[in-house]
């Protein structure tokens, strides 16, 4: 929300500054102040300047104020907790005020209304501007930002058919995948049923395991059934985790490829989409989110799909 309600005091101040209502254009409250310190302060646009308001000892005053006719443009300076909203005036960024991340978004929003209003003289206040919260309309349920899908919402069948149709083209190498997987899992039930000859069929019938012998012991006890049994599971229970090591490799493989593939699709798509929007659209959204939201949403597919190949069909 850019236009927060301005206390009684500052609204008082500024109509002793001969500021009407009206004229104030962007009004939102600050928590700290340049020097980290948690503070109320208000950070006030108006047709004629960019100022920040502070209170003290029951006074407020313009603890930053700049012309708007001086101003060349506006922007955020992000640090490691905070930022900065920095105004360009005779080819130098000064600061008009610090903040927390927990309001970066509106900062960012000001700085592109104020660069907006210099290059247009028009300062546009859309309502997604007039939210308090990135809420889910339907539902309620609170967002990280405006962009955010609500999880509660989404049709989970739905998206689980678009993942489908954009797995089409790869249907050979997700059937090998499958059927590998479907393999690996019955090789998976072979060891404990060795491991139960080994136990009923050898150590129990020969306590004194004379088949752990060394070789010239053997030749002098003689060969028996039971160590022969013994070497026939010994040499099938590594001959079965071999083959299960192969077979995970191969799962892995093809995993990354289905899934790299993918990803490569579904960027391009969202790449032509985001091409077809207008400009008033990017005004409204920051460029820097939809990227960020590309790039992390994509990535988040492609590692489901390598984790969910190699391993749901174990979990169910």
């Amino acid at each position: 929300m850019l236009r927060h309600p301005l206390p009684p005091q500052i609204l008082e101040w500024f109509s002793q500054q001969n500021v009407k209502d009206g004229d104030i254009l962007l009004s939102i409250p600050n928590d700290i102040t340049f020097e980290g310190e948690y503070a109320e302060r208000w950070v006030v646009v108006t047709h004629d300047a960019v100022m920040m308001l502070k209170e003290k000892d029951g006074r407020i005053s313009a603890a930053r104020n700049f012309a708007m006719a001086d101003i060349e443009a506006a922007r955020v300076d992000p640090r490691v907790g905070s930022g900065f909203l920095q105004v360009k005036v005779n080819g130098n960024w000064a600061e008009v005020a610090r903040f927390s991340n927990a309001r970066a978004t509106w900062f960012e929003r000001i700085a592109m209304k104020i660069t907006r209003f210099k290059e247009t003289g028009e300062l546009e206040i859309t309502p997604e501007d007039e939210k308090e919260e990135n809420r889910c309309p339907t539902c309620g349920l609170l967002l990280r930002s405006s962009t955010d899908v609500c999880p509660r919402c989404i049709n989970k069948h739905r998206v689980f058919g678009r993942l489908l149709i954009l797995m089409k083209p790869y249907w050979p190498w997700a059937a090998g995948t499958l059927a590998l997987v479907f393999l690996g899992l019955g090789l998976d039930l072979i060891p404990p049923q060795l491991s139960r000859i080994l136990m009923d069929d050898v150590f129990v019938r020969d306590p004194n395991r004379a088949f752990l012998m060394p070789a010239w012991a053997r030749e002098y006890i003689g060969t028996s059934p039971i160590a022969m049994l013994f070497w026939v599971v010994f040499v099938g229970m590594a001959g079965v985790q071999l083959l299960r090591i192969l077979i995970n490799i191969v799962i892995a493989r093809l995993s990354v490829t289905v899934g790299t593939k993918i990803t490569h699709d579904l960027r391009h798509r969202l790449f032509a989409r985001l091409s077809e929007l207008s400009v008033k659209y990017y005004d409204r959204h920051q460029v820097g989110i939809l990227m960020t939201r590309v790039t992390s949403d994509t990535e988040a597919l492609h590692g489901f799909i390598i984790q969910s190949t190699q391993g749901f069909l174990v979990n169910i």
